[in-house]
């Protein structure tokens, strides 16, 4: 790879012990004596983008090492937790949201969106994700990054592209557009704005409205502010 990401991994360490609370922490050294546990998406990003601030939630993946009651029984130790959308748990530690699953019920691969081609199960994981910002894992015990060149190019360019099309929740998606491309001001790749181009009219007002409330528990952007961000992309592709 022409980076070398590692290079800065003891200072990842450094930088999620100052936004992490230590309870946190410890939840996640106890999954790491235990699985093969992946800190993934959105806090690997924000280190590489330098943005110093607890991150809104954290996703963990794990290899399936123990068996499930061994991590139910680590979840009960920290709190209430409930089943996600991607048939793993979800755990809220001291006001920070956790979901926790494991790496092969990853949705796209489980769903055949991605296939495992003879390859490492974690190298199947970089090529799952919808935003190529998500192409990058960190073993914590191991205080290593995996990723690809997806990953490498978004690095370089702090251009927001999409990996695979097919996901959960394609109305997030657009939101999350807007929301990463301001509040990183990050560039959109040609894919990223046909994307946003083609389905912004297929929802209502109201449908955008419910998935930030359910999201963001507010609505950060009204509909004229998301019409004139479609209206501003449309007008490039005249």
């Amino acid at each position: 790879m022409d980076l070398d990401l590692n290079k800065n991994n003891k200072t990842f360490k450094e930088y999620f012990h100052t936004i992490i609370n230590s309870r946190v922490e410890t939840f996640i050294n106890e999954l790491s004596d235990n699985h093969t546990t992946y800190l993934f998406s959105g806090v690997l990003r924000n280190y590489f983008l330098n943005i110093y601030e607890q991150p809104r939630d954290l996703d963990i993946v794990l290899k399936r090492k123990m068996p499930s009651s061994n991590l139910i029984h680590i979840l009960n130790k920290y709190g209430n937790y409930k089943l996600n959308a991607f048939g793993g748990f979800k755990i809220n530690i001291k006001g920070l949201s956790i979901d926790i699953w494991y790496i092969e019920d990853t949705w796209a691969i489980k769903n055949n969106f991605v296939k495992t081609l003879n390859e490492p199960i974690e190298t199947t994981v970089l090529k799952s994700t919808f935003f190529n910002f998500s192409s990058i894992l960190y073993n914590f015990k191991d205080n290593k990054f995996i990723y690809n060149k997806i990953f490498e190019d978004f690095y370089k360019s702090k251009t927001i592209d999409i990996v695979v099309e097919d996901n959960l929740s394609e109305l997030l998606c657009l939101i999350n557009i807007v929301y990463y491309s301001e509040k990183f001001e990050l560039n959109l790749s040609t894919k990223v704005k046909q994307y946003f181009i083609c389905r912004f009219k297929n929802y209502t007002r109201q449908n955008f409205d419910d998935i930030q409330i359910k999201h963001f528990n507010t609505i950060k952007y009204d509909y004229p502010l998301l019409d004139k961000f479609y209206k501003n992309l449309n007008y490039f592709f005249r």
